[in-house]
């Protein structure tokens, strides 16, 4: 279990900071800590405690977050399986709801410009607003996402330069508070701010994606001192390096053991039928339907923004690109082309701060290699420390790999495939709404109609390709 005493920091300014590309040794802690927002302890994990509550100008969108969460809304496939009275009621309680999303004012966002985690709040609760609206449609209506939303959403978004919809970040890495304010944060004292089902099942599935990033924490501060030591040193000390990655690759162990509770913690059941529908995107709809924002022509660069609204996963975690760019794990087209497709549902310091490592010439595996070429020269039997550590670090991502592979295959690919052969059997299919069918939103990797079980089938492989890459990155 992680322990670490709470963080004083300010908060980082929301100044937009174009990316530099330069060395570890060019750049110091603070740098990296206001920069790119990452702390030496807690990773990628937002110090202080993200915001519970905006400022009472925008109270009426916290209210109206909280009336969906506390009224238990159904999720519209849900309510098909409903009869009489209780689907009535559910859907007189939905349609009241988006009422009075609709009816919301419009509420300006100038005073949240410049305060970064009011506006990380902002879009955390606009992107669950835009969801609950979205998923308590009937599969038969087109989606309609009302100007009351859209507009600030989009706002928001182009201050952050992050995608205007529900990320990773939005609904695990900043989604999270205490228990017990008066102890540190600790793998058992967190839990989450915000659900959609209001289920153990949903929080624990948060809270292990945060216990992953504590653990992942550790790696990357590992594998930041080998890479200044390499890049600052004349003479880097091996035996110290060794020590190093040695403790980044038990950190990833750790980040795969805490990965492996979601088998003890998070029903497979549960999270496919009851979770997974409400965090699905317009490239994941069951009907098929293109999502439209009322009044988005409205705000400058709405058209290249809302190419990106694909449904939040643990592919938009920023942990394993930094890993693999800090251990100089090799970017094939696809893995290039994968990566450069997810960051923009990053915070922008951390999707900067993967930039930085992808160029900065990963003088971890060039000090490796160098160490592995002078061992092959000398006459001396003893193999190079700092060689076997950092082997072993990159068999621990491989560990990681295997491990996520059976996560997705048990909680995505086997559940979607079970549930599209009881549609067949049952000759099920949604009504086709006015707006169907929906292109693949840009970069997500979807065409036409594809099934869930066809989106999922084609990742494991493109995950397979992955893990296996890295089992030929170990230098021997």
């Amino acid at each position: 279990m992680i322990v670490i005493q709470p963080s004083r920091k300010q908060s980082p300014s929301a100044s937009h900071r174009k990316a530099t590309h330069r060395h570890h040794s060019d750049m110091d802690v603070t740098d990296i800590s206001t920069r790119y927002h990452l702390d030496r302890q807690y990773g990628f994990v937002p110090q202080p405690v993200p915001f519970q509550r905006l400022p009472v100008a925008w109270e009426r969108w916290e209210t109206t977050l909280d009336e969906a969460a506390a009224g238990k809304l159904t999720h519209a496939e849900h309510i098909l399986q409903l009869d009489g009275v209780q689907k009535v009621a559910e859907l007189e309680k939905s349609r009241l709801w988006r009422d009075a999303v609709e009816n919301m004012p419009i509420l300006p966002i100038d005073d949240l410009i410049g305060h970064e985690m009011e506006l990380r709040r902002a879009h955390q609760v606009l992107g669950f607003i835009a969801q609950f609206y979205a998923h308590t449609l009937s599969l038969t209506s087109p989606i309609s996402i009302p100007r009351s939303v859209t507009l600030p959403l989009l706002k928001v978004s182009k201050e952050l330069q992050i995608a205007p919809f529900i990320t990773y970040w939005d609904h695990a890495l900043d989604n999270w508070t205490l228990i017990d304010n008066t102890q540190p944060l600790s793998s058992n004292n967190i839990v989450s701010q915000t659900l959609f089902t209001g289920t153990a099942d949903e929080n624990e599935l948060y809270m292990i994606d945060i216990r992953l990033e504590l653990e992942g924490a550790v790696a990357l501060e590992q594998l930041r001192l080998v890479a200044e030591q390499v890049t600052t040193s004349s003479e880097p000390d091996e035996a110290l390096i060794a020590a190093r990655l040695h403790r980044a690759a038990t950190a990833i162990d750790s980040a795969t053991q805490a990965l492996k509770t979601t088998h003890k913690l998070v029903s497979p059941h549960a999270f496919y039928h009851t979770i997974a529908p409400w965090l699905r995107g317009p490239n994941l709809d069951p009907a098929h339907r293109v999502w439209e924002w009322e009044g988005a022509d409205e705000v400058s660069g709405s058209e290249e923004m809302l190419r990106w609204v694909g449904s939040p996963n643990a592919g938009q975690s920023p942990l394993f690109p930094a890993i693999d760019a800090s251990l100089g794990i090799a970017e094939d087209d696809k893995k290039k082309a994968f990566l450069d497709r997810v960051l923009p549902y990053m915070l922008r310091g951390h999707r900067e701060y993967i930039q930085h490592l992808r160029s900065n010439g990963c003088p971890v595996r060039a000090y490796v290699e160098g160490r592995k070429r002078r061992e092959k020269c000398s006459e001396a039997s003893a193999a190079s420390e700092a060689v076997a550590a950092y082997n072993e670090a990159v068999e621990a991502v491989k560990r990681f790999r295997t491990a996520h592979l059976s996560i997705v295959s048990q909680y995505i690919l086997i559940p979607a495939r079970k549930a599209e052969g009881l549609k067949r059997n049952h000759g099920y299919e949604a009504a086709t709404p006015r707006n169907s069918p929906a292109p693949a939103a840009e970069g997500e990797g979807t065409e036409g109609k594809q099934s869930i079980g066809e989106v999922m089938g084609g990742l494991m492989g493109f995950l397979k390709e992955f893990r296996d890459a890295t089992e030929g990155v170990t230098v021997d």
